[in-house]
């Protein structure tokens, strides 16, 4: 351990946000090591621990996230979870970046994992924490999100600050720390809770790369040594640390070593992080767990993270009288004397207890601390109108400036990430939304529906413009959005709605389309719960460019949890409407990955999009990939065409190379209506001209160089290319099914089309002049359905249907363009026949018809 009054160092003129550390000590090979917690990172100058926030600077450890905060958020105190401090009060939240655990099933990894201060939004000094405290009623501050262990130095000097104005301190902690330091920390603060991951070492090998031992040496020591109130919350993972055993050993330690009063919260895990490949943590391994906790002894066992009243309510040991009866954070019933005390037997419940329960209930409140003020993010309960500003925009972007409804009976849902993902003052927010659809690009298109990325604006707000610039033009007719994304706070399994009539953003109300809603409860996987949406981003993100964009559009929110891609394409079908309905999926791509493996994992998605192919897209590539599956299936079921519009990932938007989360903007468009864009179209056929041309002139294939490619292009499509000389077929080749970039496609089908057709010799340089070439974009195959060919007749679409016929070897292709020589629908059945090597009077029982648009590009002369 160092003296920081050391005269001998030579580190002067730090920034406000580098601080000088003593947990550290030199090595023989001049490295530094921390010594802060047991991982002893040691670093050579310039070098950061894991943590990302400890760094040798100078020969020494600094702490580099000083007076910076992830942001300010007023929580009930049941939500670090504190159930037996002060119940019932607020307590003023904040973490900062970074974590000295890697672990595989994180539930805050866009704090904790955060590799760069730009995701750090507010910088706030202890005592305008302690401060903000005071002025919004916060019992207590806790240091959350992230473990405090890490900014030691930040936590310590808030919580003097509010010592010194009577605010209390919590610690929200995984207890990886040394002894010197934990003595230190927790002479300051006044409750904690830890985080008992399992109680195996094997498993904090493997899942946080750390160890138990020191974690318990931690909670003995707050027992043993200290008067610091802490309560312990264990994450239940199927099939990880969930056995009847384990959590036994688990309970008969926490008796034998901590006594019998200590409270412990059993919480349900959801797939997030690295760990999506688990299910949800089933209630009954909940409901297991408290019941063995309860015969061994302990007094005060919960359950989190699912709705369950009864592991939320408190019950007196003496008596078994119900004394604090909770609904999630919500205290509906309160049995204790002002000294916590059971009102009916007398009994002393163990905790922190001054007076009446607090009335916070669960609200979740933003809050922006400035050097002067304390702004609490609007609205939280008076419903005020947003300042009436008119932005500098042209006229195409003036939108209806939105007010608070007069309707006080209205049930709303507050924001719950406003200030975090983006602006929380609405005048701010208008203007930030408007300028990112003013420098969207995006091709004039005809979507239905659209996938959005839901990161905080300045990492995938420019994407998500892309998708809503694609169909901003439509504005006017949509009157409904069907919204679905993925829960990340909560498991849901199936489809969930929230109860309400309006979600709100600081722009005002987004109202609930109840119609649609209450269709959606007819499916027997949908149900209405509004706790998932509690702390939820995913579709929150979107509401600001709804309201911008779609003036008058009501929403039908949704979180898709665990699904089948049939159930989700059901809910779909029942919402679909027409013109007046669009379909949204929020969704991010691959998470903290490196570039690279996030530009392939995320090429990958988008090739699995574009060929609406579900089973393509893995577990890792989507964070709502329920949803995505669910509109793939019933895209192609009715015939659409998916576009990738817009891929970039946090490293492209941010910097930061080292852990990427991937976005991506995709549009989906029923084939019969789609033209594409003019300058595209002529793109293509230059390509298509050179390789014929290069290759006739040189006698090889041409190698063509191609730049700049817009991502338009890059999208995997079936295509034909079609040579005509003075009127008659001299080449024709494709690939009815997408296998590479449109645009390499197209150059390879040209050069087939010109010199590997076997019905004709290569093309000459001397024909050139007497030919012209044509492109065919092929939308994906789908199935068509017929009870005999009376039936199948009937249904065939002359001149817009493409058919490909299949009898066992037998194949043959018709593109659209063949109903100018064969009119009919039996003429032109026949001769797919005959193109597939098969009688015209075939028929079996299994010959199949797959149907497809395709999309004429030119002819134009090829010289």
């Amino acid at each position: 351990m160092k003296d920081l009054d050391d005269t001998n160092s030579t580190l002067d003129n730090l920034p406000p946000d580098t601080v000088r550390t003593k947990y550290w000590h030199t090595l023989d090979d001049g490295r530094v090591q921390c010594d802060l917690c047991p991982r002893a990172c040691k670093m050579k100058e310039g070098q950061r621990g894991l943590c990302f926030i400890r760094q040798n600077t100078g020969g020494e450890v600094v702490m580099t996230s000083y007076g910076r905060s992830s942001g300010f958020c007023i929580d009930p105190i049941e939500k670090k979870p504190l159930n037996h401090f002060y119940p019932g009060t607020a307590v003023l939240s904040l973490g900062t970046a970074g974590c000295n655990l890697s672990c595989n099933f994180c539930q805050n990894w866009d704090i904790s994992k955060a590799r760069a201060m730009d995701s750090i939004q507010d910088l706030a000094r202890p005592e305008a924490i302690a401060e903000a405290a005071v002025k919004t009623g916060s019992k207590s501050v806790a240091f959350t999100y992230n473990d405090p262990v890490i900014f030691h130095e930040y936590a310590i000097d808030i919580a003097a600050a509010c010592h010194e104005v009577g605010v209390k301190t919590v610690a929200v902690t995984a207890g990886y720390v040394c002894d010197e330091p934990r003595k230190e920390f927790y002479n300051y603060m006044d409750a904690a809770n830890v985080d008992l991951k399992a109680f195996s070492e094997d498993f904090y090998w493997r899942q946080t790369k750390s160890a138990l031992r020191p974690v318990l040496d931690t909670l003995e020591y707050l027992k043993h040594e200290t008067n610091v109130w802490f309560e312990i919350t264990t994450l239940l993972i199927p099939d990880e640390n969930d056995s009847t055993r384990e959590i036994t050993e688990q309970c008969e330690w926490m008796v034998e070593h901590l006594g019998t009063d200590v409270p412990i919260h059993f919480s349900a895990f959801h797939p997030d992080y690295r760990m999506k490949d688990k299910n949800h943590t089933p209630p009954a391994t909940l409901k297991r767990a408290r019941k063995i906790a309860l015969d061994h002894g302990l007094k005060y066992v919960y359950t989190g993270n699912v709705h369950n009243p009864e592991g939320d309510t408190t019950y007196c040991p003496g008596c078994h009288a119900e004394v604090i009866n909770r609904d999630w954070y919500q205290i509906n019933n309160w049995g204790l004397t002002d000294k916590g005390e059971c009102k009916h037997c007398g009994y002393q419940i163990a905790g922190r207890f001054d007076g009446p329960a607090g009335n916070w209930g669960r609200k979740r409140v933003p809050v922006r601390i400035g050097d002067k003020d304390v702004t609490i993010a609007r609205p939280v309960s008076k419903r005020a109108a947003p300042p009436k500003k008119q932005h500098n925009m042209p006229p195409e972007m003036t939108r209806r400036r939105y007010e608070m409804p007069k309707d006080s009976d209205l049930t709303m849902l507050d924001p719950q990430v406003a200030g975090m993902f983006y602006p929380d003052n609405p005048s701010v927010l208008a203007t930030t939304v408007d300028q990112i659809m003013n420098n969207a690009a995006a091709p004039k298109m005809n979507p239905k529906a659209i996938i959005a990325p839901h990161a905080g604006y300045v990492y995938s707000g420019q994407i998500a413009g892309s998708a809503y610039k694609a169909v901003e033009h439509l504005a006017d007719k949509i009157k409904k959005i069907v919204l679905f994304g993925p829960p990340h706070r909560m498991p849901v399994k199936g489809i969930c709605v929230p109860d309400y009539d309006a979600l709100l953003t600081p722009l005002g109300p987004v109202t609930i389309n109840k119609e649609g809603r209450d269709q959606l409860k007819e499916l027997d996987f949908v149900y209405a719960d509004n706790a998932p949406f509690k702390g939820e981003h995913d579709l929150e993100v979107q509401l600001p460019f709804i309201q911008r964009v779609f003036e008058h559009a009501e929403i039908i929110p949704a979180l898709v949890g665990q699904t089948t891609p049939e159930q989700v394409a059901e809910a779909l079908d029942k919402l679909w409407g027409g013109e007046e309905t669009l379909i949204i999926i929020s969704s991010d791509l691959s998470h903290y990955e490196k570039y690279d493996d996030t530009y392939k994992l995320d090429n990958a998605a988008a090739v699995a999009i574009e060929t609406l192919n579900p089973n393509s897209l893995g577990d890792m590539q989507a964070c709502g990939r329920h949803a995505i599956r669910g509109l793939l299936v019933e895209a192609r079921r009715r015939q659409m065409r998916a576009t990738t519009i817009d891929l970039r990932n946090s490293g492209d938007t941010k910097g930061d190379k080292s852990r990427c989360v991937g976005y991506g903007a995709f549009i989906f468009e029923y084939n019969d209506d789609i033209k594409m864009d003019p300058v595209f179209a002529e793109n293509l056929l230059t390509v298509a001209k050179a390789m014929v041309i290069q290759t006739a002139k040189t006698g090889q294939k041409a190698k063509l160089q191609l730049k700049g490619v817009p991502r338009s292009l890059m999208n995997q499509r079936g295509v034909f290319v079609t040579i005509n000389k003075n009127g008659q077929l001299r080449g024709c080749y494709g690939s009815f099914l997408p296998n590479k970039p449109m645009v390499l496609d197209v150059a390879e089908q040209a050069f087939n089309a010109g010199f590997q057709d076997p019905r004709f010799k290569p093309l000459t340089v001397d024909e050139l002049k007497e030919c012209d070439i044509a492109l065919s974009v092929l939308s994906i195959p789908g199935p068509l359905e017929f009870d005999d060919e009376a039936d199948l007749l009937s249904k065939i679409q002359p001149n817009i249907d493409g058919l490909i016929l299949k009898d066992g070897r037998n194949q043959g292709l018709f593109l659209p363009q063949v109903w100018e020589s064969l009119t009919t629908p039996e003429d032109f059945l026949k001769g797919l026949k005959r193109k597939a090597g098969l009688p015209e009077d075939h028929w079996s029982d299994t010959l199949t018809i797959q149907r497809f648009t395709a999309e004429k590009i030119g002819p134009v002369s090829l010289i």
